[in-house]
């Protein structure tokens, strides 16, 4: 199981392993049109809420040995499933903060009609990434639109590649136990 402090888990050692690095592009690929760096924050807020749940059912699936039927039940909130993968311990704290806000924007979205995405949202979900949406936010401020998007594709790389890792060490436990 992928630790969160395990230094070999981090995107940053990403170019190293060529099957990780076509995994890590091809989502890329989907994020990007999923969350075109032109749509509407509202939209983008919730497409990157609809990936992100995608992801942490992953994580479940490849985590848990029966976790497809969690998933299959449909009985499980964004929040939960949440909740479960952070007990389970398999992401970067970071990463659950940020998505814990994420999810905080999105339900704001969906109850209030009218919303706007501010930059405080964006900053919210953003700032568990410290120094990298610091220069994120340098880069982009006071442009909602565009710094909303490249916070969503930070988490969109964060969680591929954490889940590309869980499910490449459930393929291997599994190869494993049918050696023996």
């Amino acid at each position: 199981m992928a630790d969160k402090t395990d230094e070999s888990t981090t995107p940053e050692n990403g170019e190293r392993d060529p099957h990780l690095q076509r995994a890590v592009e091809h989502e890329a690929k989907q994020l990007y049109k999923m969350c075109p760096a032109e749509q509407e924050p509202v939209l983008t807020i919730l497409r990157g809420h609809l990936l992100a749940e995608h992801y942490l059912e992953r994580a479940i699936a490849a985590t848990l040995p029966r976790g497809d039927r969690i998933i299959q039940a449909g009985l499980l909130s964004f929040a939960q499933k949440l909740n479960l993968v952070e007990g389970l311990n398999v992401l970067a704290d970071q990463l659950v903060q940020s998505l814990k806000s994420l999810n905080g924007v999105r339900n704001s979205c969906a109850h209030e009609m009218e919303r706007e995405i501010t930059i405080p949202d964006v900053e919210r979900i953003g700032r568990p990434f410290g120094a990298e949406f610091t220069s994120l936010r340098q880069e982009h401020y006071p442009d909602v639109k565009q710094l909303l998007n490249k916070v969503i594709h930070c988490i969109g790389r964060n969680l591929s590649w954490h889940v590309y890792c869980l499910e490449r060490e459930a393929a291997e436990r599994f190869e494993k136990s049918r050696q023996e």
